[in-house]
Order: structure tokens, then C-alpha cells, then sequence
């Protein structure tokens, strides 16, 4: 009798820590996420920076070729 209330409480323990290793794994994978998405969006607000000013550039261009001619 008392080898099944030991193997319940042994059980017990496992599952607690299981479920708080899940939980840890859970908490990193989505921290992780984060940065990756936070990444990629700094990296999508460069691009839109760099497009931005190329734009500016040709039109600058476009408007000393006008005055050129």
C-alpha cells in the first residue's frame, strides 16, 4: 500500500516539473520570437529608409538633368 502512494507522490513530482520545464521552454521560445520579430522589423524599417531616400535621390537627380538641358 504504501508502494503506490510513494509511486503516486514520485509521479506527482515528475509531472509538477515537467510542466514547469514546459512552461520555462515556453517562456524562451517566445522571448525569442520577439527578438526575431523585432529584428525583422527594424531591418523592414531600414529598407523602407533606404528606398525612401534613393527616391529622393532621383528626384534630385531628375531635377539637375531638367536644369542641365
Amino acid at each position: 500500500m504504501w508502494i503506490y502512494l510513494l509511486y503516486g507522490l514520485i509521479g506527482l513530482m515528475a509531472l509538477r516539473s515537467l510542466l514547469t520545464l514546459m512552461s520555462q521552454h515556453k517562456k524562451v521560445h517566445t522571448y525569442l520570437l520577439k527578438q526575431e520579430l523585432a529584428k525583422q522589423e527594424t531591418e523592414l524599417a531600414e529598407q523602407a529608409a533606404a528606398e525612401k531616400l534613393e527616391a529622393q535621390l532621383d528626384a534630385a537627380s531628375s531635377k539637375l538633368e531638367k536644369r542641365a538641358a
